[in-house]
């Protein structure tokens, strides 16, 4: 009876290894395992498959791969893996270029060159003359399928009329092409031009004398509306929005070109491109609210029409309406263009700031769409390397939303200080430190007027956490539940070995807490005597959290 069980529980083996091997993509035939040289050898099928259908099978089986110890292959190939095998078997030991090998894997019409057959035909043949030779043959078949299909495409290509082309259609989107290009330009593309127009509006402003100017909102007190004095037209244009559009750049470009790659993407170079297509109403809603809103509505419907009755009412003085209070400084016609110059940049700031908002949700969202595909990699390669760059755009999303909580503190710290009784705004915060501290009698007042940077600030505040949150919850679900749980079904359940294996190192809630506290911070400041302390620490914790995002840790476990 025991030597029953024994013969009995060696059949269920066998079956069970025979069953982990089958594929049903492209009905093909159950087949048998065969390891050849120490690596598992899959049999090039029959079906008449192109060159891409045949080498995607090959790559998604492992064919060529090392083996386990119980005969399975140590999952499928990522680009570099593969070149890295071809150039051990080449001759010469070059081997082929990884670009080359991942517009392989890319979902393109593009083949391989007849030199690289032998190459790729060894891999897959596990280094056996015999099982190379099958696949050299069948990859030359399917690569001159391959020819013969891209042949027939461009004839009924050529055929068809020319009212098919559109160039918004799916394939070719001009505001999404449009819309990445400018941002992964050069890294200084953008802020070199941003220094440009804010160079021009300085030596205009220099040229108006309202440069630094002052005004007397009350007896007594003269108080500083001076256009370099605003941290929201200093700090904001000059560092913080450039800082932000060059963190932006190094994402994206290091995402679109080597992050899905590398994530075993094999989306043509079109993939990227439908994704932002499908937020193009976002983007037009961007636009409008840019352009449409901040400038036209704003400007024209409340600056304009305050230039026009020559009383700016109850809004803050600012250098914009200075012409109206002090006359002698500057002329009337000079100070309204110079005033549309700068709404029509802020527009143009608010449309990058609000744009690269969208492109780091895009970013996640796609992260986690390829995470999430049937072609994803589930062994420990490609899991570890999901984590390495789940950390990578973490990271990058957070140094760019502490950057634009620095922005909006701008905006907020020169309204919040034009409605004061303060001097300047350096004196302003400086009383407020030492009311608290009770080194000064009296707090700070305020001069009854009313800012539309108010609001325009809190919406900016609610969609910068709006779009961390969203992307937050979108990487911590995959980065700390998913994977951890896929690597707990692939070694047989044991949650508690394989998810501590497979978790990222990432400060999920030290980069949440300086969020929050930057949130905070925007919306206190002048609230309450002693806000400037407040503000102070969270300034140093977002600065520092910029120069090291990871608060000391490694990326990666």
């Amino acid at each position: 009876m025991f030597a029953f069980l024994l013969a009995w529980n060696r059949i269920k083996h066998n079956f069970r290894l025979r069953s982990r091997h089958r594929t049903t993509q492209n009905d093909i035939k159950a087949f048998r395992v065969l390891i050849v040289k120490g690596k598992y050898f899959f049999p090039p099928p029959e079906e008449d498959l192109d060159f891409k259908e045949l080498f995607l099978l090959a790559v998604r089986e492992g064919a060529g791969r090392p083996v386990d110890a119980h005969g399975f292959p140590s999952g499928p190939w990522s680009p570099e893996l593969l070149a890295e095998a071809i150039s051990q078997v080449y001759i010469s030991g070059k081997g082929v270029d990884l670009r080359t090998v991942q517009r392989w894997f890319k979902n393109n019409d593009q083949g391989i060159r007849a030199e690289n057959i032998r190459w790729l035909a060894r891999v897959f043949g596990c280094g056996d003359p015999d099982a190379s030779g099958k696949w050299q043959i069948a990859l030359s078949a399917a690569q001159a399928r391959l020819a013969e299909k891209r042949r027939e495409q461009q004839i009924r290509k050529d055929d068809l009329p020319d009212r098919d082309v559109s160039p918004m259609n799916d394939e070719d989107p001009r505001l999404s092409k449009y819309s990445t290009a400018l941002f992964t330009s050069a890294p200084l593309n953008l802020p070199a031009g941003l220094w440009a127009a804010w160079s021009g509006l300085g030596i205009l402003a220099f040229i108006l004398n309202i440069y630094s100017v002052t005004y007397s909102p009350v007896p007594g007190l003269d108080k500083q509306v001076g256009f370099f004095w605003a941290p929201n037209w200093t700090l904001l244009v000059v560092l913080l929005l450039p800082l932000f559009l060059t963190i932006l750049n190094e994402l994206l470009t290091f995402w679109i070109n080597d992050g899905r790659t590398k994530l075993g993407s094999v989306e043509d170079d079109q993939g990227w491109v439908r994704i932002v297509a499908s937020f193009s109403p976002v983007f037009w809603a961007v636009i409008f609210i840019c352009f449409g809103i901040v400038f036209l509505l704003q400007w024209g419907g409340v600056y304009f029409v305050a230039f026009m009755k020559g009383d700016p009412g109850h809004l803050m003085k600012d250098w914009n309406f200075i012409t109206l209070i002090r006359p002698e400084v500057t002329a009337r016609g000079p100070a309204i263009v110079f005033s549309m110059l700068a709404f029509l940049l802020t527009a143009v700031e608010s449309f990058l700031f609000l744009s690269g908002l969208v492109f780091l949700y895009i970013v996640a969202t796609d992260f986690g769409r390829l995470c999430n595909s049937p072609g994803f990699q589930t062994c420990d390669h490609g899991q570890i390397r999901a984590l390495e760059l789940g950390s990578y755009i973490m990271a990058g999303i957070f140094r760019c939303v502490v950057v634009g909580l620095l922005m909006i503190m701008c905006i907020k710290l020169q309204a919040t200080y034009l409605l004061s009784d303060g001097e300047n705004i350096f004196v302003w915060l400086l009383n407020d430190a030492l009311a608290c501290f009770g080194l000064r009698p009296d707090t700070n007042g305020w001069l009854g007027q009313r800012a539309l940077a108010d609001f325009t600030s809190f919406v900016l505040l609610f969609l910068t956490c709006a779009v961390f949150l969203a992307c937050f919850l979108k990487l911590y679900r995959i980065l700390e539940i998913q994977l951890p749980m896929d690597a707990a079904h692939k070694y047989n359940g044991n949650i508690q070995i394989s998810a501590q294996n497979h978790r990222t190192n990432i400060p999920w809630w030290m980069m949440f807490s300086v969020v929050c506290l930057g949130a905070v911070n925007c919306l206190l400041i002048g609230q309450f005597t002693g806000f400037s302390i407040l503000l102070a620490f969270g300034i140093v914790a977002a600065v520092y959290s910029l120069y090291d995002p990871m608060f000391g840790r490694s990326s990666i476990l």
